[in-house]
């Protein structure tokens, strides 16, 4: 079903907005890991890294993440009439 390009926006940023909310995840994670010692858990540090991307990325076990952001924003171009590739020059 193609949208309306106001719906398709609309949709856009909102999921825009949630992914931007999440990433505020990653930049907490990354600055354990940035302000880690010769002491600290390296390696839990990076793998807690890895999973609050991953999470942020496709959602975890509920949501649908960034992925959701690629669908509006796939559908946001196909309203506007242009195909994916062509947008993203």
């Amino acid at each position: 079903m193609t949208k309306n390009i106001e719906d398709a926006r609309n949709e856009l940023e909102e999921e825009f907005a949630k992914f931007r909310k999440h990433v505020g995840e990653i930049e907490m994670a990354w600055r354990a890991v940035a302000d880690a010692n010769a002491e600290s858990d390296v390696v839990g540090l990076l793998q807690h890294l890895e999973d609050v991307t991953k999470k942020v990325r496709t959602g975890g076990v509920i949501g649908s993440g960034a992925n959701s952001h690629a669908r509006a924003l796939s559908d946001y171009i196909a309203a506007k009439g242009q195909s994916p590739s062509s947008a993203q020059k």
